[in-house]
C-alpha cells in the first residue's frame, strides 16, 4: 500500500510542475504586445494618436539655466487644443500661461504647438511626453530625460 502511495505522490508532483518548455512560451506571449505596439500599425494607425490614452494633464519641473527649474503644466484636450502654464522658480516665481491648438506630425507620436507655444515639439508616450529640440529631433544626451512631464491626470 506504501509503495501506491509514492506512486501516487510522484504522479501528482509531475502533474503540477511546469513542464521544460511552458516557461520561454508564457514570457514569448507577455511580450508579444508589447512588440505589437512599439511596431507601426496597418492601415494608417499610429501608436501615439491612436493607441494610447495621450488626452490629460501633463506636470513636471525641467531644467532652467537661469532660475532654479521651471515648473510645467501642459494639458492636451482631445479636440486639439492645449494650455500651457509655466513658472520660472526664481526669488519672485514669474507665471505664464497660453493655450491654443496643436497638431500630431505625420508619425503619429510627435505633436507641435501652434505659434503661441512657440512651435515646440513633444513625443508622446504611455503616461509622459518628452520635450523635443526645435526641429522635431529626440533630445539626446544625460539630461534628455529630464525635459520631460509625467501624466497627471485624465481630462
Amino acid at each position: 500500500m506504501k509503495h501506491y502511495v509514492w506512486i501516487a505522490a510522484a504522479v501528482l508532483l509531475a502533474a503540477c510542475s511546469p513542464q521544460d518548455g511552458a516557461a520561454p512560451q508564457a514570457a514569448s506571449a507577455a511580450s508579444a504586445p508589447a512588440a505589437a505596439v512599439s511596431q507601426p500599425l496597418a492601415d494608417g494607425a499610429h501608436p501615439s494618436r491612436d493607441v494610447l490614452d495621450w488626452a490629460g494633464t501633463y506636470r513636471g519641473k525641467l531644467p532652467c539655466g537661469s532660475c532654479e527649474a521651471i515648473e510645467t503644466e501642459l494639458v492636451l484636450q482631445q479636440d486639439g487644443g492645449y494650455r500651457l502654464v509655466e513658472t520660472y522658480l526664481e526669488r519672485e516665481p514669474v507665471r505664464t500661461e497660453v493655450s491654443g491648438r496643436f497638431e500630431w506630425l505625420d508619425d503619429g507620436s510627435r505633436i507641435r504647438l501652434d505659434e503661441a507655444g512657440d512651435q515646440r515639439y513633444y513625443l508622446v508616450g504611455e503616461n509622459r511626453i518628452w520635450g523635443m529640440d526645435a526641429e522635431g529631433n529626440r533630445l539626446e544626451g544625460e539630461m534628455a530625460d529630464l525635459y520631460s512631464l509625467q501624466k497627471a491626470e485624465a481630462p
